[in-house]
């Protein structure tokens, strides 16, 4: 792996990719990607949109071919969907892309991140907690094979971003980089 190899967060929703995601770019100095707003812009739709119109399947579709064209990037911090990487096309794409980084938070801490969020469509039924704990029970086999854990409970997104770039300098060779 290069010093110019892209950082991919990914991890379950409400877990901090995109505020992580964007605190590690601008630390770093690098290009912030969200792939869900890219989704969004390149379909002039938000993602429950999406759904409502089309079906998850042809968001996972749209999900594949966005992440194909910023995986070409390089020196990119790139926050995925949770479903992005579940699958094995995708996961091979970004592992060839950089290096992965899946971030977990605790089950609680979730439900309060996500509670009253319409922006979930996976999640868009009245029993919250329920709902979470099927999605994430559902994923949890491919999430555990995902590369650099990291629990964001008890951190704060820029104490995350300092633990990203740290075991990334550590991975490209640079160990002894500020942060």
């Amino acid at each position: 792996m290069t010093a110019q190899a892209n950082i991919i967060i990914t991890g379950f929703m409400g877990t901090g990719k995109t505020t992580v995601g964007r605190e590690t770019a601008q630390r770093m100095g690098r290009e912030f990607i969200d792939t869900d707003h890219l989704i969004e812009t390149l379909a002039g739709q938000s993602i429950v949109e999406i759904f409502a119109a089309h079906g998850e399947r042809y968001f996972r579709e749209q999900e594949a071919q966005v992440l194909q064209s910023v995986a070409n990037k390089h020196d990119a911090v790139i926050a995925t969907g949770g479903g992005t990487l579940l699958s094995e096309e995708n996961l091979r794409l970004a592992s060839q892309a950089g290096m992965i980084f899946c971030l977990e938070t605790r089950l609680d801490i979730l439900a309060l991140r996500l509670t009253g969020s319409p922006s979930r469509p996976l999640l868009g039924e009245p029993d919250l907690p329920a709902a979470m704990t099927r999605l994430l029970a559902q994923r949890l086999a491919k999430y555990e094979q995902l590369p650099n854990h990291i629990d964001t409970t008890e951190f704060s997104p820029g104490e995350t971003a300092a633990m990203i770039i740290k075991r990334y300098y550590h991975a490209v060779g640079f160990p002894g980089v500020a942060i």
